[in-house]
């Protein structure tokens, strides 16, 4: 199905595996060549290679070696709960393919705060280096400062219930 080919297209590489390779192309080897499908995936968010590099360059700061994992591995997240929502998967089904993703992002991360910063890094990166729309920079303002927040009730390293997994 769609669903679950989108599901291991954003578990083995997302957008992230784009990102990484124009990171080290365009940052360390600028007259490096990119592979054609890192080209025609940029050139879809971004004018120009030049473009591509000034967003690396201004958020250079912010790139690790998980950059935009949790950018990847939220969509995954959002994939499959609207995938239980749509019938596509089961609860349990939904269950089953979230929880392990939950944990790599808990042991990528140090918290929910790093975890927004990296998604914003992605949604920006995914939107050819435009600032995040005011929704969803609300929305994870929200979620890092409300009291009602899951991400106010809930400590980072809650442990999860892993034991569903078998």
């Amino acid at each position: 199905s769609h669903l679950k080919t989108t599901l291991r297209t954003l578990k083995e590489k997302g957008h992230r595996s784009y990102f990484q390779q124009a990171y080290s192309r365009l940052c360390r080897n600028p007259s490096g060549p990119l592979p054609e499908d890192v080209q025609v995936f940029l050139m879809k968010r971004f004018a120009n290679q030049s473009m591509v590099y000034e967003f690396m360059q201004q958020n250079q700061h912010r790139i690790t070696k998980n950059s935009l994992l949790g950018w990847d591995l939220c969509r995954y997240i959002n994939n499959c709960r609207a995938g239980f929502v749509a019938g596509y998967l089961s609860e349990k089904e939904a269950w089953l393919q979230l929880l392990p993703i939950a944990k790599v992002l808990q042991l990528a991360y140090t918290s929910f705060e790093q975890l927004s910063d990296d998604y914003m890094l992605g949604w920006s990166f995914w939107r050819g280096g435009l600032t995040p729309l005011v929704s969803v920079a609300f929305a994870a303002d929200w979620l890092q400062t409300h009291p009602e927040s899951p991400w106010k009730q809930l400590a980072w390293d809650t442990r999860l219930p892993l034991f569903l997994i078998r």
